[in-house]
């Protein structure tokens, strides 16, 4: 018995080993894309400061500092601090979107180009290859109907929004499973989501993720 509860110890450690190199090299490589930067100038600085965000952050936890301390004192404050931090990522990825919200390529690109001219030869040819991305264009059809808009910028926003009540049911989930873990998990989402770049990518790498929290 002792030599399985070591072994299913064991194998957890080596999956969450590979799992955290794996999502950090996913990271790293969406930050750096060229779909992402698109050359543009606004683009690149927005993911510059991400990335110094990101080396600040991790300095942080490894040094003893003020901004250790202060944040410190902010996790134990309860759920004021909570909702002030909840508050100021939205901020952020409200100005993230808005200052970027760029046209991406490939899949997503043909979703926007079937929005704004269906008849296109190019866009048939890709749907009758790829039907599997009918559903999500007919839904992102309906919601810019409604809106009255083929605007990138809007279902961008639709985008934020789903991720982040993706990250909202994280939370119920947790508290219905361990109370005194929803902080914790509240805080380490806050993290994540601050260097989150896929809200400005309307796929359904995005829009599923309530169905998979």
């Amino acid at each position: 018995m002792n030599f399985f509860n070591y072994l299913f110890k064991s194998s957890r450690s080596i999956i969450n080993i590979l799992f955290t190199i794996f999502i950090s090299l996913t990271f790293y490589f969406t930050l750096t894309s060229s779909n992402l930067l698109l050359n543009s100038q606004t683009t690149t600085w927005v993911t510059m400061v991400m990335l110094l965000g990101l080396v600040g952050i991790i300095i942080i936890m490894i040094t003893d500092n003020f901004v250790k301390r202060f944040a410190r004192s902010v996790y134990q404050s309860g759920w004021l601090g909570m909702l002030v931090l909840g508050i100021l990522l939205l901020i952020w990825q409200i100005f993230f979107i808005v200052a970027t919200h760029p046209a991406i390529g490939f899949d997503v690109n043909m979703l926007h180009q079937a929005w704004i001219n269906p008849n296109q030869a190019k866009v048939r040819g890709y749907f009758s290859q790829n039907y599997n991305n009918l559903p999500i264009l007919l839904l992102q059809n309906w919601i810019l109907t409604k809106f009255h808009s083929t605007s990138w910028l809007v279902i961008d926003s639709v985008t934020l929004f789903l991720v982040n009540l993706s990250a909202l049911i994280n939370i119920v989930t947790m508290y219905l499973v361990s109370k005194d873990k929803v902080r914790l998990l509240w805080y380490l989402q806050i993290i994540f989501l601050a260097f989150f770049p896929m809200i400005i990518i309307p796929y359904t790498d995005t829009w599923v993720l309530r169905l998979f929290p």
